[in-house]
């Protein structure tokens, strides 16, 4: 039987939180309300294979809402590794991001920094293998633009704002796109 370390009360909100344990196992610790705790003395009658599998689970879980976030100010070749990543163009140099090869399940996120970029555009291009491999769409000043086919994502010169961004997914084969920029011409595609 699993049993909370310490448990209580917390807060003038006792109605909306009941409950809640600290939990320990080996050198990992979670917080857990009285239902999980609940949950977890019920399941007493799994093997060790079936608790090692669902631990591996909630690690994993886990470890896809901690983003790494990345503040780019030149020239950037993205790894398989860096996937899950949020990256901040900031920097009033031009400069090329470029993709690692397609994989399924690969995701980046870029938005647009606080510095201006001016001389160039921030541009992040499909690796040289995956040309034309660029599809979906941005909201642009409130106008749908398609990217159909394309290599390229534009942060315009002078144009982009802070907060503009797009949200990269891979299927194995393809790229495919969403995001928004404030102003015309904020984002664009190419070929």
């Amino acid at each position: 039987m699993v049993q909370a370390l310490t448990t209580g009360t917390y807060g003038k909100h006792s109605t909306e939180l009941v409950q809640v344990g600290a939990l320990q196992i080996g050198k990992t610790g979670a917080i857990l309300t009285a239902a999980e705790l609940a949950l977890i003395n019920s399941l007493s009658g799994l093997s060790a294979a079936q608790i090692t599998a669902l631990a591996t689970i909630s690690a994993v879980q886990l470890d896809v809402l901690s983003t790494a976030v990345e503040v780019v100010t030149g020239t950037n070749v993205l790894t398989a590794a860096e996937s899950g990543t949020t990256f901040v163009l900031n920097s009033a140099d031009a400069f090329v991001t470029t993709l690692p090869e397609v994989a399924a399940g690969l995701n980046f996120k870029f938005y647009a920094g606080v510095t201006q970029v001016t001389g160039g555009d921030h541009t992040v291009i499909a690796h040289a293998n995956d040309q034309a491999t660029i599809f979906g769409q941005c909201v642009v000043a409130g106008v749908v633009i398609l990217a159909t086919v394309e290599d390229t994502i534009i942060f315009e010169e002078d144009t982009m704002l802070p907060g503009d961004y797009v949200d990269l997914f891979c299927d194995g084969v393809n790229w495919y796109v969403n995001g928004m920029a404030q102003v015309s011409l904020g984002i664009a595609f190419a070929t």
